[in-house]
Parts: C-alpha cells; structure tokens; sequence
C-alpha cells in the first residue's frame, strides 16, 4: 500500500464549527456561485455530442500507422487492454505477406513498451507468409492474433494462431515458437476470428475452399488448447468444417456465453445470410433454426457478428431489400428464427450516403442494447469513407448518435474503410481499418478513429438524468427524501417514503430503465423493497430477502435495470432477483465477515459480485464479461471501501478510505495510484460524479456542518455545498461508514 500521500489541492477544516452562513433548507450562495461554474464546465464537455470525433485521442480523433515504409496494410481486427491500450492486428504486403500487430497507449500515440516502437510484423509458422484477421486476449494479458498462411510446403493455406506475451516478445510456451497452425487439407483455408475460452482453450472459425469445385466452401472451426496444441476433444483432431457447401466464405464468428459458437456467411441458396452454431464438442445444434443453419433470404452478405445479454444474435453486412441499399443488419431470436421485433421481419438496411453503397465490417452491443455498426461508405465516386450507424434496440435509426443516427468520416484524399470495432467501457467508440497514405500510388496504413460514446449515466443519486450527482439526503427519522437538483440547485424537492422506525435501508438506484433515480427503501422485517418509479409515479413492490441480509441492488443481468438482490452474511451467499425475466441467481461468494462491494468493475455495464475482505485487505471480484475470479489486495482491516470510477474509464476502480489519515488510497485499472487527502474521521463518504464528466468526484459530506466537500475531477478544484438537514447523503447509500 502507498505511503506518500499527496497533497489536496483544498484540504476541509478538520474543527467541527457551525458555519456563519443561512442554514434554511437551501444551498448557500457560495455553494449556487460553485454550482453554477460546474454547470458552465458540464455544458462544455456536453458540446462533445455521441458520433463526434474525440479530440483526446491524437488531437483529432485519427491515427494512421505505416507499419512498414511502403506496401498495402490493413488493419483487421481490435481489442482493447484493460488498461485502455489498444491492440490492432492485419495484413501487410511487402516483403511478401505479413501478420502486423501495432499496440496504441489510450490518448492514439504508438505505445513504446510493445516491441520497442510499438508495432511489428510476424511471419506464420516455419516462417511462411500469412495475414492477420482477427485478435483476442487472454486473462493473463497475452495476445492472441489468427489469420491464415498464404502458402506451406504442400503449398495449402491454413489457420493460423501466434501468442504474444504483453511486450510483444512470441511466447515459447505456445505452440513452436509461440506459433501454431491447421490445415483442412486445402488450397483455401481461411481463419477470420478468434475467441478464448474461459477455460483457456482458443477457437478459431473461418472458411474451407472446397478443391476442384469453384466458388464453393464450407464453415470451418478449428479449437486449440492453451499451449497451441490440437484439441482433440474437439470434432476430429481439433477441427470441423461444415456439412454443407456453400457458394460465399464464412467471415464472422461469435462465441456465446455457454460455449456454442456461431458461425455466419454467405449463401446463394437462398440469396443471404447464412447461420450455423456449434456446440462446444463440434457438433452443429440441431436447436438452432433447421438442423443447426438458419438462412435470410435478401441480397446481402454477413460480415459481422454479436451476441446480445439475452441470448438474441445481430449479423451484420452489406445488403439490398425493396431497392434500399446499404448496412444490412438481421436479428435472430435465440433458436435462430428471425425476430420479427427487429426492423421489418428480422431485417434492417441502411443507406449510409444518398446514391451510393456501403457495407458494415464490424458489429457492437452497447451495455443498453443499442447496436453500432462500422464499415465503409461511397457516394457513388472512388472515394470511401469510414461509416457507423446506432440503432435502438427495434432496429430504428438512433437520433441522438451523428446525423440521424448514421456518421461517416474522411481519414484520407482516397480510399478508408473500417474493419474492426469495440466500444470502450468509458462508452467511446473505436474503429479500426485503413486508409490512402495520400501518396498517389495504392497504398494503405493502418488507420483508428474514436469517436465520442455515451457517458454512463449515473443512477444512484441522479434524479434528473443530466449526469451530475444530485445534493440528496436520506431522513430515516421522518422518511423524507430532500433533493436538491443539480439542473436547477434553487429548487427543493421533497418526497415522503419509508420509514427509519421500522428499520428501512435507502436502495436508490434506476428500477424502471429510464436513466433516473427512484426513491427505493428495503424493509427488513418483511423482505420487501418499496420503490417509487420515477417514469410515472407507481409504486413497485418486491419481496426479496429477508432480516439479516445486506441489500446490494445492481444490473446483473444487463438489461439497464437494477434488480433487487442481497447478499446474506450467514451463507456467504448472494441471491438476485432479474428484472428482465424474475428469473433467480444464488451463488456463494464471500463469507460472514466480508463486506460486500459489488459494481461494475470490467466495464461491460452489468454489475460484477464483489467483496472486500477487511482481515486480510484483499478484494474478491468475479468479472461479468468473462466470469473469472480476480483477486486483489488493496486496504488494511481498518480501512473502509469507496470502490468508483474515479478516472471516467468506465470501470469501477478499486479505493478505500483509511480513517486514520483522513486518505483516499485509489488503485486505478491503469496501474496508477492516486493517493489523496480529504476529510476526517466522523466524516460520511459521499463520493460521486458531481460534475457530469463522467469520473467519480472525491466527496464527504460533514453533518455537522451540514457542508459537502467535493474535489470535481473536471478541474481538481474544490467545491463546497450547504445542505442543513438531518439524514443519509443518498450517493452514501452502499458505502459502509
């Protein structure tokens, strides 16, 4: 644990006075002068709007990269680190056929611990030619990056895997050398994605050229062990390809959450996309549409696949329907039927440029169901642009992303595309592809646009959606609810619910997904948790838990709601009730002793269970994304935990305050340390996003003073707001004091 503590830039008087200033039931002047500054700053950062380019990432919003000096080089395939570093993997020509991997820092410059220079090239095994589709990472941090070889001995292509360890050295612990690969025994085996298991094992899916016969092919999926070693458990010898032949390759995979893997790509028989999934012994499921392959019939062509939290899946293309032309996206329902809730029939095709074509590579699922599609798109000239498009969860157009929901950006003079994407768990959007170096012969860089997200919202003590933290306190003696907005700090609001006497628990949080606060209480002796829905005033009412148990509301099932649940001490156990279907989870996590912490701590928006165990300092988390238990140590048993987004990345970070020093010990997801001192001992932790910027604001609230001091993150100055009142700051309500 640090030791040096920095200094604060406005340390709050330790000596408990009573101020000299009004004490009515309304912010002081002081306190509205400093609010309205933060309301200044907020409509600054708002100008930022979704779709605009983010100028914090190399000034403009775009990188391009010449991994080598000359040639053709396209980037294919993205992930993002958890420390916000971005990988970018694709093919590079000259000399020959390369696999390119370059590895950016957060703000768009080349990271410089990665290879040196941060980028490099790699040949396939035994050193032949090969190309770069696609990249994943694993839980330790090593990279995996698939492609296929242009050419072996026998002169057959082939899938192909390299693992790099974090500083882009081979890792010798895999396959031979740190590369492996398979051949379906072709002359066109073409491995386009890659995904890890949670078991370590790595599955690697694309397309089979079927010898002697055309344009025919069939889905290949191919599955190594951890040390890049056939997995013989799987199909035969590691390997399946499909049973039908297609006419078009198979360019998309997705993994799902219980280990089937899809499958999508082309077909003329009828004209469309092509569907199949796997179970995760090879085998196709015979559930999944007819004999495990469902097809839509339009003129289009899959390139991108996701899987969204319920199960339902989004391909996405380039296609024509009733003379639109353009993004072509498909939803099909969990068995592989097209869901008919989804645009008209399952289907959704979008002109990105009047007159002109386009075509989506990549494919996303934001954390609220939104989908984002990226690709390229031409007025009808040579000139291509990179292209995204939102959609709402029907299919429809989202209004509040660029232009009517759609964007497209000029990277170069010529020829850009986009190829790969991820949306980052601050909410900003990535797309990587390529882009004309401008020098009048064809040739490409590697070329990354990030682009402006939504900010999380802040649902715990957030009554009016416009992202700040609210002044609010809880009165368990009176039941009062006393809000004072930060959109208009002038005004009280004050709403009468629960009732301290009968041992009610504050548990605000957004209950009915509409981006604000409802006043919730949980009442113990009867289990039930009352809640007033803020989108139209009805009380909801749900029985869950019971006396003895430790509320710990959350989304966990990732549907934008907060579902009720508890965490009961005596079982060390965790009980969830979903919002999304009333289904129950029960899962052991924690013992007695522990203090249960649960937030979003990999930033794919659904609540992770966490705990932080005061006898030993260490923190307990299962990350959501992935389900891997993560162990960190971070507090002494004294110590209480503040874990928050404290730096806006969109992932809780793991904090506590130690009384003693008056501390805030911060571990950031970065690596970094922030060590602040701001407040004392008999002090409330209210930490919180009081400046809409989307990172977590160091605050206490002092009741005796009835003074709040907030360090705002925007500017790191300090801020004091008057709110005289008896009660339980509501952005306090989960934090042990």
């Amino acid at each position: 644990m640090p030791s040096k503590k920095e200094q604060s830039v406005l340390e709050p008087r330790l000596a408990s006075r009573r101020s000299r200033q009004a004490r009515g039931r309304r912010l002081s002047r002081a306190a509205l002068l400093l609010a309205a500054c933060a309301a200044s700053l907020f409509v600054l950062e708002a100008l930022a709007a979704p779709g605009d380019l983010d100028t914090t990432f190399d000034m403009d919003g775009k990188v391009t990269t010449p991994v080598l000096l000359s040639g053709t080089e396209t980037a294919r395939g993205m992930v993002v680190q958890p420390d916000g570093k971005i990988i970018v993997v694709g093919e590079v020509d000259g000399p020959g056929g390369l696999m390119g991997v370059v590895r950016y820092n957060a703000d768009g410059s080349l990271d410089s611990s990665f290879d040196g220079d941060g980028k490099l090239t790699v040949l396939g095994p035994a050193n032949v030619e090969a190309r770069a589709s696609a990249v994943a990472l694993q839980a330790d941090g090593k990279i995996v990056v698939a492609g296929y070889a242009l050419g072996n001995s026998s002169g057959n292509m082939g899938f192909v895997l390299v693992r790099l360890n974090t500083d882009g050295s081979l890792d010798a612990s895999f396959g031979a050398g740190g590369k492996t690969s398979t051949s379906f025994g072709n002359s066109g085996d073409v491995g386009q994605a890659v995904f890890v298991q949670p078991d370590g094992k790595i599955i690697v899916t694309g397309y089979v050229h079927i010898n002697g016969s055309g344009f025919s092919y069939q889905f290949g999926l191919a599955r190594f062990n951890a040390d890049g070693s056939p997995d013989s458990s799987f199909g035969t010898n590691g390997k399946v390809s499909s049973p039908t032949n297609h006419e078009g390759p198979a360019w998309a995979g997705a993994l799902q959450p219980d280990g089937k893997i899809i499958v999508a790509g082309d077909t003329f028989a009828p004209s469309g996309f092509a569907l199949e999934r796997y179970l995760s012994n090879g085998a196709l499921d015979a559930s999944f549409g007819t004999g495990g392959r469902a097809t839509t019939d339009f003129s289009g062509h899959p390139r991108a696949l996701a899987v969204q939290p319920d199960g339902k899946i989004v391909a996405a293309g380039g296609g024509s329907s009733g003379g639109n032309s353009g993004f072509a996206l498909a939803r099909y329902n969990a068995n592989g039927s097209p869901d008919a809730s989804f645009g008209a029939g399952g289907v959704v095709i979008t002109a990105l440029m009047a007159g002109g074509s386009a075509n989506a590579y990549a494919v996303a699922i934001q954390p609220d169901g939104k989908i984002v599609a990226a690709g390229q798109a031409s007025p009808g000239s040579n000139n291509y642009d990179f292209a995204l498009a939102r959609y709402n969860a029907d299919g429809s157009l989202d209004n509040t992303f660029g232009v009517g929901g759609k964007l497209t950006t000029a990277v170069s003079n010529a020829i850009d595309g986009a190829y790969a994407m991820a949306i980052q768990p601050d909410g900003r959007i990535l797309a990587a592809g390529w882009a004309d170096n401008d020098t009048g012969s064809v040739n490409y860089d590697f070329a990354v646009v990030r682009y402006v997200g939504d900010i999380k919202a802040n649902r715990v003590s957030n009554f009016d959606t416009d992202r700040r933290t609210d002044i609010a306190l809880w009165n368990p003696s009176n039941g009062n609810w006393r809000v004072f907005s930060s959109a208009n700090p002038d005004a009280l609001n004050v709403v009468n619910w629960g009732a301290g006497a009968l041992g009610d628990r504050a548990v605000p949080a957004d209950y009915d997904g509409d981006l604000k606060t409802d006043r919730a209480v949980w009442r113990p002796s009867d289990g039930n948790w009352y809640v007033i829905k803020s989108s139209d005033g009805a009380v909801l009412i749900r029985n869950w838990g019971q006396n003895g148990d430790v509320p710990v509301p959350g989304d966990y099932d990732l549907d934008g709601k907060t579902d009720a649940a508890v965490f009961r001490p005596t079982e060390g156990k965790w009980y969830i009730l979903s919002s999304r279907d009333q289904s129950v989870t029960a899962r052991q996590w924690g013992d007695g002793s522990d203090v249960p912490v649960p937030a979003d701590y990999d930033g794919d928006g659904a609540t992770d269970l966490a705990v932080f165990r005061p006898s030993d300092g260490n923190w307990h988390i299962i990350t959501s994304h992935d389900r891997f238990a993560r162990l960190f140590n971070w507090g002494t048993s004294s110590d209480r935990p503040v874990p928050a987004d404290y730096d806006g990345d969109g992932r809780t970070d793991i904090a506590v305050f130690r009384p003693a020093e008056g501390a805030w010990y911060i571990r950031l997801w970065t690596g970094s340390v922030i060590v602040k001192n701001w407040g004392n001992n008999t002090d409330t932790l209210a930490p919180a996003d009081y400046d809409g910027d989307g990172a977590t604001d160091i605050a206490v609230w002092r009741a005796a003073e009835g003074n709040w001091y907030i360090i705002q993150s925007a500017t790191n100055t300090a801020r004091l707001a008057h709110f005289s009142e008896h009660g339980i700051p509501v952005a306090a309500a989960y934090l042990p004091q």
